[in-house]
């Protein structure tokens, strides 16, 4: 039997083991690892020689970050070299896929900050008619002002021009003529619709610390970018490998294609399809999934579909919402 003479104090064992004074007696509270004995009249932790080697192994996981509940069933199973391996490895798989999710949220700070200047110039029918096919997603919602426009954006890839309305998604592709820099801005609702009113042949965008610069035939304006930050839609939209059951259409005013399961708002189906060109494909994927509809030139309209339980004439606030409050 181990006398009290026998035990170590907390500060002995903090020093062996790299842990502070405070974490052992967090460890204690938690259940990870608890003190061989404690003096009734004092507190005093006391722990045996044997607990060093759990001490040492506890700092280390610490050290990689594994969670209090982890750090547990590891030291519970210890002895148990498969189980502690499993642990590991899932903790690093784990570590994986959040370090692949801050790489990719550092990309997005970096494209944020590259949203301060840039510039493009297009033809004038060519932004108008990309206009035209997303100004009907725009929110209208005073509780989302940052969705009260339409996104333009500029990446290695080319040029877009973007609108949600939360329940669905327009998106097309805008040609350029020239530009420098890369980036987005958000045009606001009175702004896009200047530019659809306008019929100069040429106009160039420029933005500077989110101050944006509009020059065509006989004018130039400056104006301000909405304030605040755009939602990442990008996020949302689904990869080609998701897109798995296709139905090809010839949009007319009057064609209402049998979906299946799948429930959708007949008017914004035929706003989707109108934009859609000449020829459109919907990718459905269940009756929860979005229905996607592309056009033969790149243009994408995301539509969040009416649970089925829902009754004929569904509200707008039903439906799931397509865009991060």
């Amino acid at each position: 039997m181990i006398g009290v003479e026998d035990l170590m104090t907390i500060g002995t064992l903090a020093g062996r083991c790299g842990l502070t004074v405070s974490a052992l007696r967090f460890y204690d509270r938690e259940g990870v690892l608890v003190p061989a004995a404690v003096d009734p009249s004092t507190g005093y932790r006391r722990y045996s020689g044997v607990q060093v080697a759990d001490a040492v192994l506890l700092a280390s996981l610490r050290r990689i970050g594994m969670p209090v509940n982890d750090l547990r069933v590891a030291l519970d199973l210890r002895t148990d070299d498969e189980a502690v391996d499993e642990l590991l490895d899932e903790h690093l798989r784990r570590l994986e896929v959040a370090v692949e999710a801050a790489r990719s949220e550092v990309d997005r700070i970096r494209e944020r900050r590259s949203t301060l200047s840039f510039s493009v110039s297009v033809a004038g029918d060519e932004l108008r008619s990309a206009l035209r096919r997303v100004r009907f997603a725009v929110c209208d919602d005073d509780a989302f002002p940052m969705l009260h426009g339409v996104r333009l954006q500029l990446t290695g890839d080319g040029a877009n021009v973007l609108a949600t309305d939360r329940h669905r998604l327009a998106r097309a592709p805008l040609t350029m003529l020239d530009h420098t820099g890369a980036g987005s801005v958000v045009l606001s609702c009175p702004l896009v619709d200047d530019l659809l009113a306008d019929s100069s042949p040429n106009v160039q965008i420029s933005v500077a610390d989110q101050r944006i610069t509009l020059r065509g035939n006989g004018f130039d304006t400056v104006t301000s970018a909405l304030a605040g930050e755009y939602p990442d839609v990008d996020l949302i939209l689904p990869g080609s490998e998701r897109l798995d059951r296709m139905v090809r259409l010839t949009p007319a005013p009057d064609t209402y294609p049998d979906l299946g399961a799948v429930r959708v708002r007949n008017e914004f189906l035929l706003d989707a399809l109108g934009s859609a060109g000449s020829e459109a494909v919907l990718h459905l994927d269940g009756p929860l999934a979005p229905v996607v509809v592309l056009g033969n030139d790149g243009y994408l309209n995301l539509i969040m579909p009416i649970r089925p339980d829902s009754a004929a004439d569904t509200d707008r606030a039903e439906q799931p919402k397509a865009a991060a409050q």
